[in-house]
């Protein structure tokens, strides 16, 4: 459910699980399902230690289709985000991100999110997923002239591909991708 909060868009809770895109394969493969932030997602396959390992030793394939996505765009994005986030928003190249925080107005922490530059003046977030209205809220309240916030949590869906392999799986998944 989208909702519009001073013009922008706000996905709401409502009393339904959503699924991720690729709940019939976490299902066929035996994926151990439950609820996590609104969304039925596999927490695992086999055992936790087998799991365990295998990232460590080897890769592992993870669903992330359910943490939320933001489009920050305009002239002023970079110094605004500078204002709401830990980390230093200039120091990040076209194609770069970091891990930062989005605090509060006593510099409390409202989230851990990864933000990055897609362009000079356009910045992709990725919040965590029972965050994103509150983050979308608490950024949508502090909007300046000629900033855009934008919430595509429900446009995209995602895998994290982690443990020593990845690059050589993600590689296999996506021949030629960097």
């Amino acid at each position: 459910m989208t909702s519009l909060i001073a013009g922008h868009r706000v996905r709401g809770v409502s009393g339904e699980l959503k699924e991720s895109p690729l709940q019939a394969a976490h299902e066929e493969l035996g994926g151990k399902l439950v609820p996590f932030a609104g969304w039925n997602m596999p927490i695992r396959y086999g055992s936790i230690l087998e799991e365990h390992a295998a990232v460590r030793e080897s890769v592992g394939v993870f669903d992330i289709s359910h943490m939320g996505q933001f489009v920050v765009t305009g002239a002023g994005a970079e110094g605004w985000l500078d204002g709401l986030l830990t980390n230093h928003v200039g120091a990040l190249g076209d194609g770069e991100g970091h891990y930062t925080l989005l605090l509060n107005e006593g510099s409390g922490v409202i989230d851990d999110l990864i933000l990055y530059r897609q362009e000079a003046e356009r910045f992709f977030l990725v919040v965590n997923a029972a965050k994103i209205a509150e983050d979308f809220t608490w950024m949508g309240g502090r909007l300046v002239e000629g900033v855009e916030l934008e919430d595509r949590s429900e446009d995209f869906a995602a895998m994290a591909v982690q443990g020593p392999e990845a690059v050589a799986v993600f590689a296999k998944m996506l021949p030629g991708a960097e």
